[in-house]
Formats: C-alpha cells, sequence, structure tokens
C-alpha cells in the first residue's frame, strides 16, 4: 500500500536495488536490465531522489571472531537466531553496477545514461509532477497494454515509457501514438498525427521531452 508525499516534502528513495547478494540459501540471480528499467519506474513515478542499495560492491573486514558466516562481519551474524541470510563471509560483491573490484557492470552503463539525464535537467524534473494515463495495464498479467506515465509543467514535461519485466517478456507495442493533453485544453500527440505511430520493442525502457525549451527553440518532441 502506498501513501501520497506529504505536502511539503520531497519523494525520495532509498535502497534501490543496484542488484542483490547471493545467499547460500536464496541464490538470487539478476540480470543487468532488471534494475535501470525498475530506476526509471521510480523516476516516472515522481521521485525526486534515486538512492540505491549497493552501487559499488565491496569486502566485508576480517573479524576478530572468525570469518564463519555466524561469527563474522557480514550482515546476518548480528541476527539474535544466528544466520538467518548466509551471505559469503567475505565477499559483499551485491551485483552492483560497480563489482566488488570496482569492475563495471552492463547496468553501470545502462544506469549511467539516466543519471546524466538528472544531472542535466534535475531542476526542470523536481518541479513536474507525474501523471498517469486514462488506460493502464489491468493487472499484473496484463502484457499488451502500453506502460507509460509523464511529468509535466502543464506545458512542457517528459514521457517514460517501459515495456521490460524481469522473469517476463513484454510483447512489442506497434501502432503506438500518445495523446497528451496540456494545461488549457491543447492536446499534443506523440508522434504528430503527420508522422509514423510508434513501435516499442520488447524489452525496450525509455524517456524523451516534449515541448522542452532550450535558449531560444522548443523541442516539440
Amino acid at each position: 500500500q502506498t501513501r501520497p508525499t506529504p505536502d511539503g516534502y520531497p519523494f525520495l528513495d532509498v535502497e534501490i536495488g543496484g542488484g542483490m547478494e547471493v545467499a547460500y540459501n536464496h541464490r538470487v540471480h539478476m540480470e543487468s536490465e532488471d534494475m535501470p528499467a525498475a530506476h526509471l519506474l521510480k523516476l516516472a513515478s515522481g521521485c525526486n531522489g534515486l538512492g540505491y542499495y549497493m552501487y559499488h560492491g565491496g569486502n566485508n573486514p576480517h573479524s576478530s571472531f572468525g570469518d564463519a558466516p555466524e561469527a563474522g562481519l557480514q550482515e546476518s551474524s548480528f541476527q539474535p537466531a544466528g544466520a538467518q541470510n548466509p551471505v559469503p563471509s567475505l565477499s559483499y560483491d551485491f551485483f552492483a553496477p560497480l563489482g566488488e573490484f570496482g569492475q563495471p557492470r552492463r547496468h553501470y552503463h545502462q544506469m549511467r545514461r539516466l543519471h546524466l539525464f538528472v544531472r542535466d535537467f534535475d531542476a526542470l524534473l523536481t518541479s513536474m509532477v507525474p501523471t498517469m494515463p486514462e488506460i493502464q495495464p489491468k493487472s499484473p498479467k496484463d502484457t499488451t497494454t502500453l506502460r507509460w506515465a509523464v511529468r509535466s509543467d502543464g506545458e512542457s514535461g517528459f514521457v517514460f515509457i517501459n515495456n521490460y519485466e524481469r522473469l517476463g517478456e513484454l510483447p512489442a507495442k506497434t501502432d503506438v501514438r500518445l495523446e497528451l493533453q496540456h494545461r488549457g485544453g491543447r492536446t499534443q500527440f506523440i508522434p504528430h498525427n503527420s508522422s509514423g505511430a510508434l513501435t516499442v520493442g520488447s524489452g525496450i525502457w525509455a524517456h524523451w521531452p516534449f515541448n522542452l525549451r532550450m535558449g531560444s527553440i522548443t523541442v516539440s518532441h
């Protein structure tokens, strides 16, 4: 259950997965694409602070009590009942964007593109509210309805689209034309009616601007 952010408080997120640690009793396998697609959804829903866990993997320090899972300094050793989620005693690589030894993974580069966007347009984004389309997926099993949202100030903003799902496959969406209702009742279509419709491929997540003011010009979309 989600609750609206109180007035005067920013929507910030912490511990958005940058990866996932593998435990002896939970052999989780993540694909690089699982993370950045989820990060885009957070931004599209109005989040103004992306906080990751973890962004850079590392090593647990050695313990004077030994390095066994129930005695070392890895996280589950601090539980009163013992190591209930036993992760490796020393390695805490976490399949993070930057691994245990600083090695960049594929999702590091995928996440970096989103970070560059946020860095360049942060002042605009933080002033824009999220809006969901009238037609939305009826349930998580609805794979045919396009999943998208807008952050806008009423006239300009950014469209966010996600056609990726972990452990699933969302089919390509064809003949896509987004209809935006702006302040004052003006309607805008993306792409324009004079252009061909979009095809959103399977496994794609994306964002792009509309009516973005750049100096003396305005980028329609």
